[in-house]
């Protein structure tokens, strides 16, 4: 489900999960579908016989038309479920259970001090310990950083930012000066 804006009597879909915010949800939903659909396919029972006259490309087609049928199905079954839920659909509900707590973890000395313990600590153990982190760094600290910014553009100075304790200020300000 992507929700949408209604302008002018008119529908749009909005992009604001297909970017970034959206790709965790994408890829859950890519690995279950393609697992499922695998599974599915190779059932002899869900398949469709072609007689030898139809080309190959064909009965490809038709062998896997009901494992697709069922998928889609399913999919809009658990859809319809997740929007009595959570009525702004699957990414908000990822949205507000995983990602909004990660916000408030990122916005804590304690955040930033284990996570550069855990860099360095891979730096001595012979992995490139800030690009290893990164991941997991960037999601927790990136949403209280542009609010930062968004609070700097608003009002031309940092001072009073909803959110001092955050990786730019502290480890980059504190632990990675000098080089």
């Amino acid at each position: 489900y992507t929700p949408y804006t209604v302008v002018d009597n008119a529908s749009y879909m909005t992009i604001k999960f297909l970017g970034a915010q959206g790709l965790f949800v994408a890829i859950i939903v890519a690995i279950i579908t393609g697992e499922v659909f695998s599974r599915l396919a190779r059932s002899p029972r869900l398949m469709i016989k072609m007689p030898d006259q139809v080309p190959p490309a064909v009965a490809r087609s038709f062998k896997v038309l009901i494992p697709v049928i069922i998928i889609t199905i399913l999919f809009s079954v658990i859809n319809y479920l997740i929007t009595l839920i959570a009525p702004e659909g699957l990414n908000d509900l990822v949205y507000t259970v995983i990602q909004a707590p990660l916000k408030d973890m990122g916005t804590n000395v304690f955040s930033v001090i284990i996570i550069g313990l855990v860099s360095n600590l891979l730096w001595v153990l012979g992995t490139h310990g800030p690009n290893t982190v990164a991941a997991i760094r960037d999601t927790i600290f990136t949403e209280p950083n542009l609010d930062n910014l968004s609070y700097v553009a608003q009002h031309g100075s940092a001072w009073g930012a909803p959110y001092p304790a955050t990786w730019a200020g502290l480890n980059d300000g504190f632990a990675n000066y000098g080089g």
